[in-house]
């Protein structure tokens, strides 16, 4: 069985994210055989160090990219039962010591928003469909959550999909100008 769907499949057994399951591996499906997205490559949400192991959910799906490095697109539950989150992790799940003196990850990505906040500023309307993506906590994207926009669950996983799709081919050639 693939990866991402085995991930979900443990989430089942939790009562925060079982109703929500079935679409998210539906949606998963639809948007793996997207031909928008056919080079790219997919894998499970990751977990933070100390809940490996104990299988409980991040909340992250499954992430996407066609990049070749660490950043990645997240289509992630949110705590809200109603509502879903499309993000961009650079560097996902990577995180520097807070004891660190140098935080390359922690810069990078106040890098990468310092630069969405200028191209928003100057261009409004370079996006057609999808929305700018923001961090969760203005000026700090989370190493998990990323840049992010939060909308309210789909009627369908066809919707889902679908909107997960238009939201990352526009993403993609809006962060190329920024990573």
């Amino acid at each position: 069985m693939d990866q991402v769907l085995n991930y979900l499949q443990l989430w089942h057994e939790y009562p925060q994210t079982a109703g929500r399951i079935q679409l998210l591996m539906d949606a998963y499906k639809e948007v793996k055989c997207s031909e928008r997205l056919a080079d790219w490559r997919f894998a499970p949400g990751r977990l933070r160090p100390e809940n490996e192991g104990r299988g409980t959910p991040m909340y992250c799906a499954f992430a996407a990219t066609p990049f070749e490095g660490d950043d990645w697109f997240i289509l992630r539950m949110v705590s809200n039962p109603n509502q879903f989150s499309i993000g961009f992790c650079p560097d996902y799940g990577k995180q520097d010591p807070s004891e660190a003196e140098f935080k390359p990850y922690t810069n990078r990505r106040r890098e990468i928003y310092d630069v969405l906040l200028k191209l928003q500023l100057q261009y409004p309307y370079l996006l057609h469909k999808a929305p700018f993506p923001e961090p969760a906590s203005k000026g700090q994207p989370h190493a998990f959550k990323g840049f992010e926009h939060k909308f309210p669950v789909p009627v369908s996983y066809k919707e889902l999909a679908d909107k997960f799709v238009e939201t990352v081919t526009e993403w993609v050639q809006l962060l190329e100008k920024c990573i």
